[in-house]
């Protein structure tokens, strides 16, 4: 499998165990202190989303096009939005959380500040 597939599956699967995650029946999530759930929760959603961003902007550069981040970070954002939507809709114990789709976004541009510094790393080591 070449490097670009790789990065894209892996990409693809991130995005398969979010919606997975966000699918969940509210009563199937382990019950914590509000405090808790803040942070395990806004930290899981910047990671994943950070994550399958950084999969999906190397799947892109290794095919040729190093510039093109803004459509895989505005595709996983709405995304994101449709995961937050579903769960408001599904009636399983969850609900639409504006400050997850924050924590998406952050995790996401986290990714595109840093993808530039990642591409420099990755060139480096394979020269």
């Amino acid at each position: 499998m070449r490097k670009q597939q790789c990065f894209r599956w892996s990409g693809y699967f991130l995005v398969s165990v979010i919606g997975l995650l966000s699918m969940l029946p509210g009563k199937s999530l382990a019950v914590f202190h509000w405090n808790q759930i803040f942070g395990l929760d806004k930290i899981g959603h910047f990671t994943l989303y950070g994550a399958a961003a950084i999969c999906f902007f190397t799947d892109r550069w290794l095919r040729n096009n190093p510039h093109a981040r803004m459509v895989p970070a505005i595709a996983l954002w709405a995304y994101g939005l449709m995961m937050e939507l579903l769960q408001h809709v599904q009636g399983q114990g969850r609900n639409f959380d504006g400050l997850d789709l924050v924590a998406n976004f952050l995790g996401i541009a986290t990714a595109a500040v840093c993808f530039p510094k990642f591409r420099q790393l990755v060139n480096t080591k394979h020269r």
